[in-house]
């Protein structure tokens, strides 16, 4: 039969171990489920190394003035179709997740490319206008975004009377303020 001493050891010994434990573990979260959710990122900006691969330096601005909703804005060069060219776009995208700048997103755009030359030795440039849509995910990490997306893009250009589809990837890293 155990005595008073014995089990009063054991009991010692099993608190000892188990206080150990706790301490070792980290400490209960002070959230609460009242508490407000941390503010969805409003403004983004952003480059895409798939396009810079590609020869188009475009920078793009995003503002979300709804947690659904945002608003871009691109500016940039391109040597792609025909030369040096001067382009510009504006979008709208549409996130489901309801998070901002982050999360799913379905994106369409259009925009135009005025092309050279400029310095008046040839005549007259190309200009190529383009109308594109994409879906994807943008994901951050703190402040910092990167996007995958895919989608397709078409073309125009009506000095050469003519028109294409090419498909469309994206892959953009860039910052975003809350």
């Amino acid at each position: 039969m155990p005595t008073a001493r014995s089990t009063l050891l054991a009991a010692a010994l099993v608190l000892a171990v188990f206080s150990r434990a706790r301490a070792d573990a980290p400490p209960p979260s002070q959230a609460l489920a009242t508490d407000p959710a941390p503010p969805a990122p409003r403004f983004g900006l952003s480059v895409d190394g798939i396009a810079i691969a590609l020869a188009d330096y475009v920078l793009q601005v995003d503002w979300a003035p709804a947690s659904f909703l945002s608003l871009s804005l691109q500016a940039g060069a391109s040597r792609r179709h025909g030369g040096d060219a001067a382009c510009v776009g504006l979008g709208v995208g549409l996130w489901p997740m309801d998070d901002g700048l982050e999360g799913l997103f379905v994106a369409a755009s259009v925009g135009l490319a005025w092309a050279g030359p400029w310095n008046g030795d040839a005549p007259g440039g190309r200009d190529v206008g383009r109308a594109a849509g994409e879906i994807g995910w943008q994901f951050l990490w703190e402040d910092l975004s990167f996007a995958l997306a895919a989608g397709v893009s078409g073309f125009w250009s009506p000095e050469q009377g003519s028109a294409w589809v090419e498909p469309a990837g994206r892959a953009a890293v860039g910052f975003v303020l809350r």
